[in-house]
Formats: structure tokens, sequence, C-alpha cells
């Protein structure tokens, strides 16, 4: 169990605040892991989902909602559901909100082979600054560890249709690969 106390006056930057900002309960048994409340969440490199929040820069995306991660030696399986609020601290009255749905498996047939598949998905309510759009975001990952020498490849497409846009639905792409060595 966990929270912030914060009392924000003058704030650093946005809305002054004072009360609980953040909270969450947590529970872990064997390979289960189960987080209620507010978290963040990586999956893969961050292609699909990369939720954080850094206060030096005044950005944070956490997920308001619930986070399960189950793990085996041969296979990781993670989904994270909830809602986002986003303020923009340069322009306060901007405003956005999320409901998110992701999942992430990645199996492990041989110890130094890993693949597998993160998948977000999303929308916006309609009387929103960004009003009643939808946007999925499927990525496909495999890693490879020999004798030091890591690569790691990722490709994710993403979909996005805003239901009061004449253009109809947006799509984009990105790759990432690295290639790393460590004695």
């Amino acid at each position: 169990l966990g929270f912030r106390l914060l009392h924000d006056a003058p704030p650093e930057f946005g809305e002054e605040f004072t009360g609980i900002k953040k909270r969450y309960l947590e529970f872990r048994k064997d390979d289960l892991y189960i987080r209620a409340g507010n978290s963040f969440t990586l999956y893969g490199r961050g292609l699909a989902l990369n939720l954080f929040e850094s206060r030096a820069l005044g950005f944070g995306t956490g997920l308001d909602g619930v986070k399960v991660e189950y793990k085996t030696r041969m296979m990781k399986l993670g989904f994270t559901v909830g809602d986002i609020r986003y303020l923009d601290i340069l322009d306060l009255t901007r405003v956005e909100d999320y409901r998110i749905r992701a999942g992430s498996v990645e199996l492990t047939p041989y110890p130094f082979f890993s693949f597998g598949v993160n998948v977000a998905s999303g929308k916006t309510p309609s009387g929103g600054r960004i009003d009643n759009a939808q946007f999925d975001i499927p990525e496909y990952f495999g890693k490879v560890s020999v004798e030091g020498v890591d690569v790691y490849t990722s490709y994710a497409e993403k979909r996005t249709t805003v239901y009061n846009d004449t253009a109809g639905t947006h799509k984009g792409t990105a790759f990432y690969s690295s290639l790393s060595y460590t004695e």
C-alpha cells in the first residue's frame, strides 16, 4: 500500500494541489504481480506503451487502473487497463483524457532467444479537446543474447481514427533495433 501526499503551493509547474496525488495497492505471490491504483508501464522498448513520470520535466502519463503481470521461465504475460488524465503544463487549458487497454506476451523457448507481441489500444471520450478518437498500436519484437552480445528488434504500427475528422484513419510505423555488448 502506498501513496504520495503532495502540497504544491505555489506549484513547481501546473496548478496548485494539496492532497493525495498518487495511491496504489500491490500484491505479489510467486509468479503473479497485481497493482491497483496509479502505475507506470513499459512494454518492450516503449513503441506500443511507455507510461512514465518525469517531475523534472513536468510530464506524467501515469495510469489509474489495474496492472497484472505473470512470469515463468518460458513466458511473460501482462495487461494494463485504466485511465490517463494528461495535463499540459505549458497550456493549462489543455487536458486530455484517455482510456487505455494494453497487453504483452513474451515467449522464451530457449534461454538465449525470446519473441513476443505488445498491443496498446485506447480512446478519448467525446467532449474533450481531442474529440472521440481511437488508436491501436500492435508491436512485434524479438531478442537474442549470446555470450554478452544482445540484439533487440521491434516493429510497431499505429492506427488512429478521429471520428469527427473527414480524413479517416491515420497510420504510422516505427522500427527500433539495438545491438549491445557486455562483458
